[in-house]
């Protein structure tokens, strides 16, 4: 099932015109990405929204424990 999903998501997704358009009309951003590529690419939004959550008491552990 993963190898599929995998097949689909590099066969289609990435080349969908549609989803091109679609991004584009909205104004954003389509770079699809897979495994550790869209990790890193993500990490910087991740820990940014962990210590939003931290600093404003929605979190009650600190990232920084996790580091």
């Amino acid at each position: 099932m993963l190898r599929t999903l995998e097949r689909i998501w590099s066969e289609s997704i990435v080349k969908s015109d549609v989803l091109k358009k679609y991004a584009a009309n909205r104004g954003a951003l389509f770079a699809p990405m897979s495994g550790a590529e869209a990790q890193k690419a993500v990490m910087p939004a991740i820990q940014a929204n962990t210590w939003l959550l931290f600093d404003s008491g929605k979190a009650k552990v600190s990232p920084e424990r996790h580091r």
